[in-house]
């Protein structure tokens, strides 16, 4: 199991970041617009492991995500997600 995974199950509003429905509130959330993304999401499955583990560029374009600012933009916040679960997972180990 990959080591994001077990981020993904710390982070959103203190709750498990794992199921479709925790992605896609937290792409409802995002500025920008993304909330328009959501269907794409749901009809491609992506639940939170895949959010982390498995979402680029290429993949957001190949799900129908055709503004380049727009994928910018939710690489860059999945990536802070990353970055605050990984912090926030070390204060939980200390």
């Amino acid at each position: 199991m990959s080591s994001f995974f077990v981020i993904a199950q710390y982070f959103y509003n203190g709750k498990s970041f794992e199921s479709m429905d925790d992605v896609c509130n937290w792409l409802r959330a995002l500025p920008g617009g993304c909330q328009k993304y959501v269907n794409n999401f749901k009809k491609n499955g992506i639940d939170g492991y895949r959010l982390f583990n498995e979402i680029n560029d290429s993949s957001l374009t190949e799900y129908g995500i055709k503004d380049k600012k727009d994928r910018d933009l939710i690489i860059a916040h999945i990536n802070t997600l990353k970055t605050q679960s990984s912090t926030q997972i070390s204060k939980k180990k200390k």
